[in-house]
């Protein structure tokens, strides 16, 4: 949903200038039967690994003269504190603000304004904490907040009779 039916409906939506919920509904199911048929495939290819382990690759990505992974050479990260947490916020959320403004500066006149993607730590200029701080605000978000947001946002924007008249056959 999120990284498929969801973006590629809004994206359709702005290029045709249609509505999003109607192309929603048109392009749902071309991704729920894409998402079926790979899961239903990497199934049988799980399956065929577990009978026939020497077409896996045995766990090595590459075959060759290295056999073992080498290690990180980055320190961990260290434990995230409350403090680190709440700094990762403000700095992701400062780091996000400016970019409807400069868009906005920016766009060419007469097209929409979507916020910019903001910027990344690119030049590793925020500390070690500042980023365990982050990765656990990360976390929590992908953990917590992405799933039930995206069933939410998939039942609230989803037009039903449109939906399920594009799984009726056709006589």
């Amino acid at each position: 949903m999120g990284e498929g039916a969801i973006p590629l409906s809004v994206g359709y939506a702005q290029i045709l200038g249609q509505n999003q919920g109607e192309l929603f509904a048109e392009v749902l199911p071309v991704v729920m039967l894409g998402s079926l048929t790979a899961i239903l495939l990497s199934g049988g290819l799980n399956l065929l690994g577990k009978r026939y382990g020497n077409l896996t690759g045995e766990g090595r990505l590459q075959p060759g003269p290295q056999e073992q992974l080498q290690a990180s050479k980055e320190d961990p990260l260290p434990e995230p504190q409350v403090a680190d947490i709440v700094a990762a916020g403000l700095f992701a959320i400062s780091l996000y603000l400016p970019g409807p403004a400069v868009q906005q500066a920016v766009r060419p006149a007469g097209t929409r304004v979507d916020a910019l993607h903001p910027p990344v730590n690119c030049a590793r200029a925020a500390s070690p904490q500042l980023q365990a701080g982050s990765f656990f605000v990360f976390r929590f978000f992908q953990v917590g907040v992405t799933y039930p947001l995206l069933f939410a946002i998939g039942v609230a924007m989803t037009p039903w009779q449109t939906l399920m008249a594009a799984f009726v056959l056709p006589s």
